[in-house]
């Protein structure tokens, strides 16, 4: 009984997470209701293990209740960083599914290859996760640093080395004409009209409640009134599917788990 459920979990874990990742990156699309059934049926699961677990080996249920609890500690955090607009409610959903389905590391494969993690697996997955975006945004650093339109665009605006760094992280320089052409780009640069003429404010971080669709018909409306010109510089940012990080985190944390505290604790 123990096997059939911890298999269960485990595919239903990886088939959504890999289904919401593919959506996410194809179209920043998910539909809540896929974490509400997904979520209510990891729970179930959960619920008949953590019984078992008292039933017959009480040491274990002490252990999986307290991962549990823990990675429900994490989730009022992650419930902030979406009412501010830094993290998309997908993300937020996709934690929690994980805190129902697998908030400890599956027996099963503890069997195959070793118990690899002891801490709560939903932060394991998140640490891994946010290793991975940083791993991209370095890349995007790198890109950025070596690329001419980014340098020209710092000093038209005359960024501080604070900015500089900033935006190399998380932006991208493009022509106005060339931004038409982008599909999950947020623009950072904000043109506003009064009667002293058009204004040009760069903002720090992107607003997810905010439509990149707007962005490309507003500059389209720009080009086509003469008010800015076709190679006007922008920058932007990427509307990062976070739920792709996650996937991978999932995959890292099942193979690796947190192997520093086993490292540690031997």
């Amino acid at each position: 009984m123990f096997t059939i459920i911890e298999w269960s979990k485990l595919f239903l874990a990886l088939g959504v997470m890999a289904y919401a990742a593919y959506q996410d990156y194809k179209t920043r699309e998910i539909e809540p209701k896929l974490w509400l059934y997904a979520s209510v049926v990891g729970a179930v699961l959960t619920g008949a293990e953590l019984y078992l677990f008292h039933l017959y080996y009480p040491r274990i249920f002490a252990w999986a209740l307290i991962d549990m609890l823990f990675s429900f500690i994490v989730f009022p955090f992650l419930y902030y960083m979406y009412k501010i607009a830094m993290l998309g409610g997908a993300d937020m959903l996709a934690y929690l599914f994980l805190t129902f389905t697998l908030p400890w590391y599956p027996l099963t494969l503890a069997k195959v290859w070793g118990l690899r993690a002891i801490s709560p697996m939903p932060f394991v997955v998140l640490l891994y996760s946010s290793i991975l975006a940083v791993i991209v945004g370095l890349t995007r650093l790198i890109r950025n640093l070596t690329n001419k339109e980014f340098w020209e665009y710092v000093r038209e605006r005359n960024l501080s080395k604070g900015q500089i760094l900033h935006y190399a992280l998380g932006g991208r320089v493009f022509k106005a004409k060339d931004y038409l052409n982008t599909k999950f780009w947020y623009l950072l640069d904000k043109f506003e009209e009064d009667e002293e003429g058009l204004k040009k404010r760069l903002e720090r971080r992107v607003n997810l409640e905010e439509e990149p669709e707007d962005h490309r018909k507003m500059i389209r409306e720009l080009i086509e009134s003469g008010k800015i010109e076709e190679h006007e510089k922008v920058m932007a940012s990427y509307g990062t599917p976070f739920l792709v990080y996650m996937f991978g985190g999932l995959i890292l944390a099942l193979i690796l788990g947190d192997f520093w505290l086993r490292i540690i604790f031997g």
